[in-house]
């Protein structure tokens, strides 16, 4: 799946939480948390294709996040525009 359709099925396992609100933006930041880039990065590059481990590392993330989670905790930010590799 391409980063949009990931975004896109992490914000709809986030719309149950409590801050319904900011669902896109937790899942766009566990993404870019994940893959270590900066929002333009994102934006120009949404149709690239998250490899196998990154997939099962935001689902992960998405899950730890997920209103269903015992453990949910608020997204951590990108914390460098130098993005790893996928």
């Amino acid at each position: 799946m391409t980063l949009k359709s990931w975004i896109a099925n992490g914000e709809k396992r986030l719309r149950g939480g409590p801050h319904p609100e900011r669902a896109r933006l937790d899942a766009e930041s566990l993404l870019l948390h994940l893959i270590q880039c900066d929002r333009a990065f994102l934006v120009a590059h949404s149709d690239e294709m998250l490899n196998a481990e990154g997939a099962v590392r935001y689902y992960a993330l998405i899950e730890r996040a997920s209103p269903a989670s015992p453990s949910s905790t608020s997204p951590a930010k990108p914390s460098s525009t130098a993005c790893r590799s996928r």
